[in-house]
């Protein structure tokens, strides 16, 4: 839909970790207790790890990251490589390479000085929310190879559009920006929708033990792994 309507993504996973390039053909949820923790996961992601969230960066490290990529892609198409059996292959490097070019000429836009150009997590102005919906009746398709209390733990794919207008039962979002969740949320869905804006910090009571505290731990874990170990690519072909 995304790419249908000709919007560019600027932050977000993306393709990297996925087993092909090119925009997915559906929407990945948590189901459950399992999919919620590993939900949970990725709205911590998107404040810690650079792949998920590009203005982590600060400016010069975001110089460098591109400057690398360039190099990897340019040496992998010199060596006529597009995919080995681990890393991401050259397009989706490629890919990768085009949103952190987006990020930097939306900064390079910005006056020197600029908290919002510098980057890095001091100077974060967006947040993560996690959405909480009714699923009754969605085409959705639940993952084969995953466990409940395991890493991605009830991650299941949605062939269609979630209508958050009337679909929508619980957002979370970090306590100081419940009131501006709540304000935005109601004016994008209209004065009709009805849910709550819940703390994300309340979900730090997850029992030990659950499914959800499970699936969010080896979540967490696997998600690091995966960056660092596609870091690690990068360098290897940037001779870095």
């Amino acid at each position: 839909e995304l790419q249908r309507r000709g919007l560019v993504r600027k932050t977000g996973e993306g393709d990297t970790f996925s087993g092909r390039a090119g925009p997915k053909e559906f929407v990945s949820v948590g189901d459950g207790d399992s999919g919620f923790g590993s939900a949970l996961s990725y709205a911590d992601a998107s404040h810690s790890l650079t792949h998920y969230n590009t203005r982590l960066y600060r400016y010069a490290d975001l110089d460098a990251e591109i400057r690398r990529l360039r190099s990897a892609v340019g040496e992998m198409k010199s060596r006529d490589i597009n995919k080995m059996v681990m890393g991401p292959s050259r397009e989706q490097l490629h890919g990768r390479l085009n949103q952190l070019e987006t990020e930097m000429a939306r900064r390079q836009k910005l006056p020197a000085g600029d908290p919002i150009r510098e980057g890095g997590p001091e100077n974060l102005t967006d947040y993560p929310i996690v959405f909480e919906f009714d699923k009754a009746g969605l085409p959705m398709t639940s993952r084969p190879d995953v466990q409940p209390g395991g890493a991605l733990g009830g991650e299941a794919s949605v062939h269609g559009a979630i209508d958050l207008k009337t679909r929508l039962r619980r957002a979370y979002v970090p306590s100081d920006k419940v009131g501006d969740a709540q304000a935005r949320l109601q004016g994008v869905l209209g004065p009709d929708a009805k849910f709550e804006v819940i703390a994300l910090e309340a979900t730090d009571a997850l029992p030990a033990g659950s499914y959800a505290r499970r699936s969010k731990e080896a979540t967490d874990e696997l998600q690091q792994r995966l960056a660092d170990n596609a870091s690690d690519f990068v360098r290897m072909f940037a001779g870095d």
